[in-house]
């Protein structure tokens, strides 16, 4: 959420995170460290700026949408395992490198978004995702959003725009700018250990299996076995 705010509200909260992020994570924010203060306080203004105006999202063009374009999609899906907060940091970077292909953020600013994700240990991706699976998270979140994408896009670092299309080819391109940087720091995929049911990952047990075989089964009986009962 703190980067959330830096990227589509507040640069200078951006530039603390730069400069203090990774010895903040380390302290967990706590030891009371005024710069620890100021970054909270920062972030808590940058959504009551955000928000405030709008308690019952009357409006449909809301900055702290940002993050939400593609991560329910990517929540949802079994095979990631993500949580929310995972998905959403994944998505602020892929909307960001589409931002750079739309000439909305530079290439040297993408970078510092790149470089200081990696140097929070965020993730900006996960093992498996395809630009294909981008794509279906566009079309998916336009049909959720009444036929209209409103995404929420960075405007150079602290600023917000909203977009209503994203070309397969910009997603393309963004996709294929986000694997270079993947390639050169692996360490940025998101590791499924970490996952909340990651221990639920792996071969299924008997009941899992049955009751499995009944939610994908419509319209059939399936003879419950005294173990799954």
């Amino acid at each position: 959420e703190i980067m959330k705010a830096a990227l589509i509200h507040d640069a200078s909260l951006f530039n603390l995170m730069e400069e203090h992020g990774p010895r903040l994570i380390l302290s967990k924010f706590q030891a009371g460290d005024p710069i620890a203060d100021q970054v909270v306080q920062k972030s808590i203004d940058a959504m009551l700026d955000c928000i405030g105006p709008d308690l019952w999202e009357e409006s449909l063009l809301r900055p702290m949408d940002f993050g939400h374009t593609f991560s329910r999609t990517l929540e949802a899906s079994e095979h990631f395992q993500l949580r929310h907060g995972e998905a959403v940091a994944i998505d602020c970077v892929m909307s960001t490198m589409i931002a750079n292909v739309k000439n909305l953020v530079s290439h040297q600013d993408a970078q510092r978004v790149l470089d200081l994700y990696a140097a929070l240990d965020l993730p900006c991706s996960i093992v498996g995702i395809t630009a294909d699976t981008y794509k279906l998270a566009t079309k998916e979140i336009t049909v959720h959003r009444d036929g209209i994408l409103r995404a929420p896009l960075p405007k150079g670092i602290g600023s917000c725009t909203f977009v209503d299309s994203f070309t397969d080819e910009e997603i393309e391109q963004a996709f294929f700018k986000l694997e270079q940087f993947m390639h050169k720091h692996p360490n940025t995929y998101w590791d499924n250990s970490k996952s909340f049911n990651s221990g639920t990952v792996g071969p299924k047990s008997e009941e899992q299996t049955i009751l499995h075989d009944i939610k994908t089964s419509p319209r059939t009986t399936v003879e419950m076995t005294p173990s799954a009962k």
